[in-house]
């Protein structure tokens, strides 16, 4: 039994969804499945950095990420909210959320959250 989904209103199998999404992602110049990712924190880390800091004003984010983490693991969560997505990722240390907001990241980076499924690696 195949759990048939629908792209651009004709159905397709989950594996072709996720070929299509791959395409995709490579055009938009990103790599899918690269050899290593070097990461400066595990998500405990991550987590313990961000405990030990206030919460920033989005004034002072002024659209830029924090350069001074860098972390990766596996999507558990994804809670899309309008023009913000909450998600859950996971490494061998623990999970954190990250929050992927439209008005910071742009239109086009925002929209490439689509192309994301749980249970992705992300970087």
């Amino acid at each position: 039994m195949t759990d048939d989904k629908s792209v651009n209103g004709s159905p397709v199998s989950e594996f072709e969804d996720r070929k299509k999404k791959v395409s995709d992602l490579r055009a938009a110049g990103a790599q899918p499945y690269p050899e290593r990712f070097a990461r400066s924190h595990t998500a405990a880390q991550a987590r313990a950095a961000g405990e030990k800091e206030a919460p920033r004003d989005l004034e002072v984010i002024g659209g830029k990420p924090r350069a001074d983490i860098i972390t990766c693991g596996r999507i558990m969560l994804m809670r899309p909210h309008g023009r913000l997505t909450f998600a859950r990722l996971q490494d061998h240390t623990g999970q954190i959320q990250i929050c992927f907001m439209k008005d910071i990241l742009g239109e086009d980076a925002y929209a490439m959250l689509k192309k994301i499924d749980v249970a992705d690696f992300l970087g």
